[in-house]
């Protein structure tokens, strides 16, 4: 098993994300989300492209989230925030793949 780092990226008073990463991958992790709106979505969107745009520069194959599988709401989230999948499970986590514009 490849061993991994985890840090928290963004927090605000409305979620954190954290990053959970190794040479191989880079996953982002929602551990809280407190309140949800149009104005957090575009937030949090904005900081997913951020992130995706710096894993894109420093050469990782992709970008993945990670949900707790049956978390039906942070599901709807990642999905929001152009995460498809679930491509593959892994610890109880459902993976899911971002697919930027250029992807597309």
């Amino acid at each position: 098993m490849i061993t991994s780092k985890r840090m928290s990226i963004a927090e605000t008073v409305d979620f954190k994300f954290d990053l959970e990463y190794n040479a191989s991958y880079i996953v982002l992790h929602l551990p809280r989300v407190d309140k949800f709106n149009k104005t957090v979505l575009k937030e949090m969107q904005s900081k997913v492209k951020e992130m995706y745009e710096f894993c894109d520069t420093v050469g990782y194959e992709g970008f993945w989230a990670a949900v707790e599988t049956g978390d039906r709401r942070t599901t709807k989230l990642v999905r929001l925030l152009n995460f498809e999948g679930p491509i593959g499970s892994s610890s109880g986590y459902d993976v899911y793949q971002y697919k930027s514009a250029k992807d597309k």
